[in-house]
């Protein structure tokens, strides 16, 4: 319910309460620009410092559902998705990034 929501502890929704000083996806490495908006969109479908966790979350649900709204209509997808958010490992306290 958090992904679909956007009540995940990500930087987009932390900056909105006032837990985060910034926004932007820490993750990314884009040069001298702006760092983007670390929202859901951004974590599971575009960030680079994802990328292989992606591919293998692309596999398991077939490219044409890489999609936010496909994904939560299947449980195998979803299964999917929560194996994709473990293995980037966001979401753990002694792994940042």
């Amino acid at each position: 319910m958090q992904v679909r929501s956007g009540h995940i502890p990500l930087n987009s929704f932390l900056f909105r309460i006032g837990k985060s000083e910034s926004e932007s996806c820490q993750a990314c490495h884009v040069g001298a620009g702006a760092a983007p908006a670390e929202m859901v969109t951004h974590f599971i479908f575009q960030c680079d410092a994802y990328f292989i966790q992606r591919h293998t979350l692309a596999r398991a649900v077939g490219n044409r559902n890489l999609n936010l709204k496909e994904i939560m209509l299947d449980t195998r997808c979803m299964i999917a998705l929560t194996k994709y958010i473990d293995e980037t490992r966001r979401f753990n306290d002694n792994d940042p990034a």
